[in-house]
């Protein structure tokens, strides 16, 4: 069948994108960093001036401010290993905690003393806006609630509905064969776990309208198939995925326990509207479904 081409496969993960698109940080990730880099930067450059405001030697607001520095540099070095946003708090938290000890101890060779309390205060109160700002920056989680307008189902147009599913399908098969690569420690195994067959919807292409209701239960069979591979795209990874297929994966801005759903890990490691896919197809598979 003419949908049987090649042009229909999905890229293997070797070949996804060479120019190495793949390997580029996901938007996300890139915008906390981004944030992160600012904050630090601004806070440097911020030390003198604060220094000059509060009459105090240039020295101590370094040392007051060590536990924002600190908390700045580790989260950079955090995200850039790909760990959750959410380390952010603990590293705020963490960095404060020993600040205090370190301010004490650098203040025994000072000839000026830190006031201890109000420089930790200030550096957490800095620290925590900045983080804050980084993670208000990175929280782009996809939503299914996404407004869709509704298909009106119509047997006469039953091609229509199939060419949208299989171009929705496809993808969010190139999404998984770009973020799922060997590269990133997937097998095929786990790809074709996720993928959306062609045969599924190219046994559609079978089906004419004015069969149809001859060839309901053949149809109805079809949609779920797809519309389940789609449910199963917005479950955990630790459910569908084995704990050695989970430590095996890297490279991957996702929960290193595979507590997040495969979509938001598609999402958030691909430039292509991975959420745009997934509602639209599933929208039509819903709505051939009630038709039906």
């Amino acid at each position: 069948m003419a949908h049987d081409s090649l042009h229909d496969r999905a890229p293997a993960p070797e070949e996804a994108h060479p120019l190495g698109r793949a390997h580029e940080r996901p938007a996300e990730e890139r915008r906390v960093l981004r944030v992160l880099t600012i904050g630090l930067v601004a806070a440097v450059i911020a030390t003198p001036l604060i220094a000059v405001l509060s009459y105090s030697p240039t020295m101590n607001v370094l040392a007051g401010l060590s536990p924002l520095f600190l908390t700045l540099v580790l989260g950079i070095a955090a995200i850039g290993q790909h760990y959750r946003h959410g380390i952010l708090l603990y590293l705020l938290v963490i960095a404060h905690v020993l600040g205090l000890a370190f301010v004490w101890i650098i203040n025994l060779g000072l000839t000026i003393p830190v006031n201890v309390p109000n420089a930790v205060a200030l550096s957490f109160l800095i620290g925590a806006a900045i983080v804050a700002a980084a993670l208000l920056s990175g929280n782009e989680r996809i939503r299914l609630t996404e407004h869709v307008a509704p298909v009106e189902f119509r047997e006469e147009r039953l091609g229509e509905y199939v060419h949208a599913i299989e171009d929705k399908a496809k993808g969010l098969n190139f999404a998984i064969g770009r973020v799922y690569r060997r590269a990133n420690g997937a097998t095929d195994a786990m790809r074709e776990r996720l993928r959306i067959s062609r045969e599924w919807y190219n046994e559609f292409y079978e089906i004419k309208p004015e069969d149809l209701e001859s060839q309901k239960s053949k149809a109805k069979v079809l949609v779920h198939k797809i519309h389940d591979r789609l449910q199963l795209l917005a479950r955990k990874e630790r459910e569908v995925f084995s704990d050695k297929e989970i430590a095996a994966l890297k490279n991957l801005a996702r929960n290193r326990n595979g507590d997040d759903a495969i979509i938001d890990v598609l999402k958030t490691n691909d430039r292509d509207p991975v959420d745009h896919y997934y509602v639209s197809a599933l929208g039509v598979c819903e709505a051939i479904l009630k038709g039906l």
